[in-house]
Formats: structure tokens, sequence, C-alpha cells
């Protein structure tokens, strides 16, 4: 089976989108052969950071943006309903673990998950969450168990 790569947000240099790029050709333009050759001739270090798992392709229509709340909205409401659940009296508490796990993802320091969102970072939390969004699919991935049983961050926490 092949590795399942990690959604990474990656920018693409404009001059990696030059004319005649197998980009601005549409499915009636290119061949498979030659939509092959461009990824190999021009596009081998994306490649190889898919193949990598640096980075995963993703083919969105972008319909889900009017369903679904973007990631900086996303991520402060993971943040925001961790936080509720924190038992601040149990040093063992999975939710204050967690978020000391995500916290540990950004060059943010000195935050007590027990402490209301609002007030973190000196009462910014826009730069944790900020800096969070490169590292999404790390706080998505973390495990969370309560009493030794799996939660999951989206159904679990989130609702979705």
């Amino acid at each position: 089976m092949l590795p399942v790569a990690r959604e990474t947000k990656m920018e693409i240099p404009d001059d990696c989108l030059k004319k005649n790029s197998w980009v601005s050709m549409g499915a009636d333009d290119a061949t498979l052969t030659e939509a092959l050759k461009e990824l190999r001739d021009n596009w081998a270090l994306e490649v190889d950071g898919v193949l990598a798992d640096k980075y995963s392709i993703w083919l969105g229509s972008g319909i889900s943006r009017k369903r679904f709340p973007g990631l900086k909205e996303l991520l402060g409401n993971i943040l925001t309903r961790l936080q509720g659940m924190v038992n601040a009296g149990d040093p063992r508490c999975p939710f204050q673990r967690l978020l000391n796990e995500v916290f540990e993802l950004t060059t943010v320091r000195g935050i007590d998950p027990a402490t209301s969102v609002p007030l973190w970072n000196g009462g910014n939390p826009n730069e944790l969450i900020e800096q969070l969004i490169s590292k999404y699919p790390e706080v998505f991935d973390k495990d969370l168990r309560e009493n030794g049983v799996a939660r999951d961050l989206f159904w679990d926490v989130l609702g979705l």
C-alpha cells in the first residue's frame, strides 16, 4: 500500500506557472504522456515532495468553503472546545495534554490551557492560530484519548 501524504499547503511560485505549462492546458489539450513529461521535467521537486510524504495533492472545487469553516475558524473552534474540556485539577487531563502538544507546534510559549482562549498569548490568541494554519495536519492528527477511549477531533470535539 502506498503511504498517505499529509496535507500541507504548498505555494507554487509564479515562475512555475509559465506559458504553455500543463497547468494552463485543459483535458482536451494534453495527452497523459504530455502531462507526465511535464511533471517529470518541470515539477520534479514537487513530485519528489509528494512521494516523500511532504505534500499531498488536493483536488477541490472551493464549494466546501461555503459549507465548512476555513482553517483559521476551524482551528479556533478546536482550541476553544478543547480548552472548555480541560480539567485543571487533573494533572493527567487528556485535553490539557493535547493542548500543550498543539502549543509546542508553535513558537508561542507560556500559555496555560486552563485559561480562557481569548486570554491566551497576552490576549492575542490569533498569533497562535496563525502559526497553526500551516501545521493543521499535525493538529488534526493528534491522538486524543479520554479514559483510554480514542476520541476524534472532528466528530467528538467539533461535532462535525
